[in-house]
């Protein structure tokens, strides 16, 4: 295995740094079917594994690559957390967990 099938720390980076960003500013959040759903404004933005690769998409179009050398993306909802875990071609998982900026948890007495 080369280093072709590495993740770059620097990339990881990158593209932790953008979705902390994503999360942030989005209203609400959703995980269905292993995909990332964000909605901003009018816009619902899509993560998801695509090949070896994970895209972002924009109401259902076009076609971002945000990472490649993916051998697999997972992400979930943990509360209201959104967790991320990533394995890269070479075997090695980046994890990360991101806070939306808005808590939806203003429930009283339920």
């Amino acid at each position: 295995m080369g280093s072709v099938d590495k993740l770059h720390p620097k990339e990881w980076e990158v593209f932790t740094m953008q979705m902390k960003q994503e999360v942030r500013s989005s209203k609400d959040q959703d995980v269905m079917g292993n995909k990332l759903y964000l909605l901003s404004g009018d816009q619902l933005s899509s993560f998801e594994q695509y090949e070896d690769k994970i895209r972002r998409r924009v109401n259902g179009m076009g076609h971002e690559v945000i990472l490649q050398n993916i051998s697999e993306f997972r992400v979930e909802k943990d509360g209201g957390v959104i967790v991320i875990n990533i394995t890269d071609k070479a075997g090695t998982t980046f994890s990360r967990r991101f806070h939306p900026f808005i808590r939806n948890v203003t429930k009283v007495d339920e």
